[in-house]
């Protein structure tokens, strides 16, 4: 069992998969950088399904993921990233998650980000893939 301390110096007995683990923020500058892509999931958040996409950044240490709504069409953010990544499809086609993943992890791509209030956001439209 793992000790976690709680306010007022009172401690709770937690197991490790209770365990939340405080990270340092790390601030990306704005700008353009380059990173490969590390993993592609589907996340169903508050009644909304995305696609993230984790970048591992290649100028510094870090990452960031970009997530995008999971519509794909040929006018949608995702849908333009996926033929861009040469993912073709059609209206009424349907792509696994398993086969963007193998088109895109191990990728490498350009983007601009940008900070908000508190974190760094990478501007969607802008991911290039290169190389």
């Amino acid at each position: 069992m793992i000790k976690e301390a709680k306010m007022e110096n009172e401690y709770v007995e937690a197991d490790a998969n209770d365990v939340l683990v405080v990270k340092e923020i790390k601030t990306i500058a704005d700008g353009k950088h380059t990173a490969h892509i590390t993993n592609v999931i589907r996340d169903i958040r508050q009644g909304f399904d995305y696609v993230d996409i984790f970048l591992e950044l290649d100028d510094i240490e870090g990452s960031i993921k970009a997530g995008f709504p999971c519509n794909i069409s040929d006018v949608s953010s995702f849908g333009k990233l996926l033929k861009s990544a040469g993912i073709d499809f059609e209206a009424g086609d349907k792509i696994s998650l398993s086969d963007i993943k193998k088109k895109l992890i191990g990728r490498t791509v350009e983007f601009t980000t940008f900070q908000d209030e508190q974190f760094s956001k990478v501007v969607n439209k802008t991911i290039k893939f290169i190389g």
